[in-house]
């Protein structure tokens, strides 16, 4: 278990990410830079070739294809062993709390299967 986030988390979540043949299989064709906001805290994961290219501490200014934004606590019980109603899905904190997608929404909701996948091993790893 890491802190989460850190620096150590998002690389675990990249290694573990890389290591998974279902998620190369689902992400083939998503390339893109995806920031995902953590109250203050931000890491932003290059995706492409079905994996992740790179993750960096993207709190000082990156560029980024599309940004997930919430509260650390929405985060935190979004992502918790057992997530409430409306907590337990990445739409339902999308669409019924308060996490914001912001930039390319299209290719968000294209590659939308990878995207929450990668958002279920945030959880998987910060347990």
């Amino acid at each position: 278990m890491s802190d989460f986030p850190s620096d150590e988390w998002a690389q675990e979540v990249a290694a573990t990410v890389n290591d998974d043949a279902e998620f190369a299989r689902i992400a083939r064709e998503f390339d893109a830079t995806v920031r995902f906001d953590f109250g203050d805290d931000a890491y932003a994961f290059e995706l492409g070739d079905g994996g992740v290219r790179s993750v960096r501490d993207a709190t000082a200014f990156s560029s980024w294809d599309l940004v997930l934004r919430a509260p650390m606590g929405t985060w935190e019980t979004f992502l918790s062993e057992s997530p409430p109603p409306f907590y337990n899905d990445l739409r339902s904190v999308w669409t019924q709390h308060d996490m914001t997608i912001e930039g390319d929404v299209l290719t968000a909701i294209q590659h939308w299967r990878p995207l929450k996948y990668l958002v279920e091993v945030f959880g998987e790893v910060r347990r």
